[in-house]
């Protein structure tokens, strides 16, 4: 669930399938659906896995929440559980000698054995045990219930007597133990065997220790010490652990997360602002605010000078773009005799007219000293080119008064800005000027396009007479010729004998 939006998620577990294999399943059902997150899977290590869900949307809006609709997926794969215990021993770690009666005292014979090991499953270190050493690890009271479930990574390099964790109640003297190899058996009830032959290679195991707790004493107690347990008489042997996890699979909520979801707040001189990112453009205007730390921050807000007169260099800029364009189409060449398609158009001159009025005109409501472009160094020459004629009073301007250089462009009704911006709406608009008279050109365009067109219509009318003419006449010529044989056939053979 998304910011109240659901989205159900399907994914299907094969006998034999990994770790790896079954978080990205998840990931790619994740990616796949409409839910606004994005999954990946981090491998730590060949074994081992991680699910990494992230949210599209920053602050509260990108809280999400994940419910097993049918099964336990969220659990078993570790998502859901409320963490108990962690230890990676990536810091230094308090470690004490194992003393149980039932063994007749003390069993860390060899503390020197007990060290950090570069060799890890996660992370770059982990706690190496060798020879007969038995270590404890106090640790905060965890309250055991039916779901509560240990996970550590263990490496035998050399097989011992017993190579195993547990874990203990003082206040009861309870306390059970996973032994994980050995060639000697722990021999005692409050014990789970996991044999598995010394691979040299880190293996992760998963014990139910609630369950098995109560399992053995009927009740629930509160665990406050772990125990790392390398026990061979002889002195040989080598254990190590590394990411120790003791957690509630039977939560509801992530097991881990890395970053609850929250927007940003913060008072700004007695104000409290609320944003769902850390990057803040709308709480103060022109300033963009970058939420890095908790703390008290003393902002300094100076106006950019530089900034203003680039906008200022850019409108004038646009202006002289705007008239030279003007100029361009409605020139004439004095040498061809030859005008631009706009040379004789009324219009585009009011134009260039009413431009050049609005740029150099009095700002009504504008101190002397700033009621027109001129007196702050802005000059339109005789050929309608606009610069910046004094940089020195615009600078000395924006220093002394910005306020009201501002205005002087862009106040509502009356700025130089304003006005421009205005009558270009105005003549531009649907019912402006240049629109009317561009509708009234393609009007007349099209008139003359239809009358081409009766005029082409005419010729081939035209030229379809001529050629049934022409036929017809070529017709008659014919038939005259065939007369004028029929008739010399006959009449010359009669002339001839007359003749003779």
């Amino acid at each position: 669930t998304i910011d109240g939006v659901d989205t159900d998620i399907d994914v299907t577990i094969n006998a034999g399938d990994t770790n790896q294999t079954v978080l990205q399943n998840m990931a790619s059902a994740i990616n796949n659906s409409a839910a606004e997150v994005s999954a990946t899977v981090v491998n730590e290590t060949g074994s081992s896995a991680r699910l990494l869900i992230t949210s599209d949307e920053t602050g509260t809006a990108g809280e999400m929440s994940m419910q097993n609709i049918a099964g336990s997926l969220l659990n078993t794969s570790g998502i859901f559980g409320s963490p108990l215990f962690s230890e990676d021993f990536e810091n230094p770690v308090t470690l004490n000698p194992y003393t149980a009666p039932r063994f007749a005292g003390d069993q860390d014979n060899n503390p020197v054995w007990s060290q950090i090991n570069t060799d890890s499953y996660t992370g770059s270190q982990s706690l190496e045990l060798g020879g007969n050493t038995w270590k404890i690890q106090s640790i905060s009271g965890i309250a055991l219930n039916g779901d509560v479930q240990v996970q550590v990574a263990m490496k035998v390099p050399d097989e011992g007597e017993i190579q195993a964790i547990g874990f203990y109640d003082t206040s009861t003297g309870n306390q059970y133990v996973y032994q994980v190899t050995g060639t000697q058996a722990w021999g005692l009830a409050d014990q789970s065997q996991h044999s598995s032959p010394p691979s040299g290679n880190w293996q992760v195991y998963t014990f139910n220790l609630g369950a098995d707790w109560f399992a053995q004493y009927g009740s629930y107690d509160t665990i406050d010490e772990v125990q790392y347990i390398n026990d061979n008489d002889a002195g040989t042997g080598t254990v190590r652990f590394d990411s120790i996890d003791i957690s509630d699979v039977g939560a509801t909520t992530f097991k881990n997360e890395l970053s609850a979801a929250q927007d940003a707040s913060f008072d700004i001189d007695g104000l409290n602002f609320t944003r769902s990112s850390n990057s803040v453009d709308d709480a103060i205007t022109g300033v963009t605010l970058n939420l890095l730390d908790t703390g008290d921050s003393t902002i300094t807000v100076q106006r950019d000078k530089d900034a203003a007169i680039t906008a200022i260099e850019a409108f004038v800029q646009d202006y002289n773009d705007a008239i030279s364009g003007i100029k361009t189409q409605s020139a004439y060449n004095v040498e061809t005799h030859k005008g631009s398609p706009l040379t004789t158009d009324t219009i585009i001159k009011r134009i260039t007219y009413e431009l050049r009025q609005r740029a150099t005109g009095i700002v009504s409501g504008q101190p002397e000293e700033y009621n027109s472009l001129f007196r702050v160094g802005i000059e339109v020459d005789k050929n309608g080119v606009m610069s910046i004629a004094d940089m020195g009073r615009l600078e000395a301007a924006l220093e002394s008064d910005p306020e009201e250089v501002e205005s002087l462009f862009n106040a509502s009704g009356a700025g130089v800005a304003w006005q421009l911006d205005d009558y270009l709406d105005n003549i531009l608009g649907p019912t402006g000027r240049v629109t009317t008279r561009i509708e009234t050109v393609n009007s007349r365009i099209d008139d003359i396009q239809e009358d081409i067109d009766d005029f082409q219509d005419y010729l081939e009318d035209l030229e379809e007479k001529l050629l049934v003419q022409w036929s017809n006449v070529e017709q008659a010529i014919n038939a005259n010729s065939n007369l004028s044989l029929f008739m010399a056939q006959r009449l010359l053979p009669s002339y001839q004998q007359q003749s003779s």
